[in-house]
């Protein structure tokens, strides 16, 4: 079977297509540290976030303070949206008013928490495919957390799809 090169060049086009979204679609799908419950919920909904520490050694998801991407600020978390193919900031950055310990996993340990689906979102926003960036670290001798975050790809939720109201 003979092809032309135009059949070549749309079949590289299509297969190029299919293997970005597979991987910008599953975005934070491969993380086996941050599990979601439900991979759709309704504006104002809660989503419960898994965590369970895969590594071999303690981990701490940090859960106070304002999340951002600038290492200037306090940590915490930031939600992203995907905008043609990529992932961007949406919304103002999460800030955690209420001071809570932070979840400490021991090996093989997990714990849940829930976020609402829209803390930061304006609803202009909404609807729309997003992802948290979790605050992830590794617990140093006496109990502090280091200096420096988990890979990205290690700290990112699945993605969810938020609907309108």
């Amino acid at each position: 079977m003979r092809f032309s090169q135009y059949t070549f060049y749309a079949f590289v086009v299509l297969c190029t297509a299919f293997l970005l979204l597979n991987c910008s679609v599953s975005g934070g799908q491969g993380t086996d540290l941050v599990n979601i419950e439900s991979e759709t919920v309704q504006y104002g909904d809660e989503i419960l976030f898994h965590f369970e520490n895969t590594t071999e050694d303690t981990v701490v998801v940090l859960t106070t303070g304002c999340g951002t991407k600038s290492e200037n600020f306090l940590p915490s978390f930031v939600i992203e949206k995907r905008k043609n193919l990529e992932w961007i900031e949406a919304g103002a950055p999460n800030c955690i008013a209420i001071a809570t310990p932070p979840m400490k996993l021991a090996p093989g340990g997990s714990e849940s928490v829930q976020v609402p689906a829209d803390l930061g979102l304006e609803k202009s926003t909404i609807p729309g495919s997003f992802r948290y960036v979790f605050d992830i670290r590794y617990l140093r001798k006496g109990g502090y957390p280091v200096d420096t975050r988990l890979p990205m790809e290690q700290r990112i939720s699945p993605a969810f799809r938020i609907m309108g109201e």
